[in-house]
Formats: structure tokens, sequence, C-alpha cells
């Protein structure tokens, strides 16, 4: 009897920790509560704030903090990016966000080899990518993964060989 009087205890006072600081959260995104910046950006906002979700005003009032902070030049591409993105067909922005969590849900070990990949590839002509393209996109699945592994394997016999020539 004295346990489940503990388990009751114990699940009560979860439920009120969790209602107190999920309103603590909710308090800090109140509109009173943001700067005078992030309240001129999210003044669209204003009359319905307190009906948004607090997560969809913690989402804001995070990007309104990150649009305050940019240069001319970085809302800039912000914004052209944010064009290109509304122009997409539904099913490739769910394809681009889909491989975008994929991405996040990696490693950062194996997400900083992406991004490094990624540049390697953008430094290239575009007659080079649209190449480098064409040839990937003849190539079967398997022909593609043993593609890989052998890339791989290079990778690593490069590797290496670097620390070798560094123990020298």
């Amino acid at each position: 009897m004295n346990t489940v009087i503990k388990s009751y205890k114990a699940i009560l006072l979860a439920l009120v920790l969790f209602s107190t600081s999920s309103q603590l959260c909710a308090d800090d995104f109140r509109w009173k509560s943001l700067k005078a910046a992030e309240q001129t950006i999210l003044k669209p906002y204003q009359q319905r704030w307190d009906q948004l979700t607090p997560i969809r005003r913690e989402r804001l009032s995070h990007g309104a903090r990150q649009w305050s902070q940019m240069s001319k030049e970085q809302r800039k591409k912000v914004t052209q990016s944010f064009t290109r993105w509304k122009k997409l067909p539904a099913g490739k922005q769910r394809q681009l966000s889909g491989n975008y969590n994929r991405l996040k849900s990696l490693s950062n070990n194996v997400q900083d080899r992406i991004k490094i990949k990624h540049k390697w590839f953008k430094k290239l002509s575009p007659d080079q990518q649209k190449e480098l393209r064409e040839r990937w996109g003849s190539l079967s699945k398997d022909e593609r993964r043993k593609m890989r592994k052998s890339l791989s394997k290079a990778v690593r016999k490069r590797r290496s060989q670097a620390v070798d020539k560094i123990l020298e």
C-alpha cells in the first residue's frame, strides 16, 4: 500500500512539474516579453500571438532574433531562398524536408563529411555538376552502392597514406 501511495505521489509531482515548466516556457514567449526588434518583425502575428501554441511562438521568436542579427546581404539570401522554396511543388518541399531531417539525424561527424562533399560539388562548374549528376543518374542502385564502397575505400586509403606521411 505504501508503494502505491509513493507511486501516486511521484506521478502527481511529475504532472505538477510538467505543467509548471510548460507554463514557464509559455510565459517566456508572451508578446510583452519580446524585444522591440522581435516585436517589429513579428508585428503581423501580434493580434493572434496568444492563440499560437507555445512551440510556434518560440520558433517565431527564435527566427525573429536570428533575422534581427543578420546583415542586409544575409537577409537578401534568406529571402531569395524562401521565395524559391515557396515556388517548389508540395511534393518537392516534403522531399527536401525529409532530406534535411535525415541529415540532422546523422552524427556530427557524418554531417561534416557531407557538408565537405557538398562544398566540393558546389565548386565545380555548372557543366561539371551537370555531367556528374547525369553519370550518377545513369547508374543502377547496385552500381551506386559499389561506387560508394570503392570511394570509401579510396578515401580511407588516402587518409592512411596521409597519416603515414606525417609519421615518417
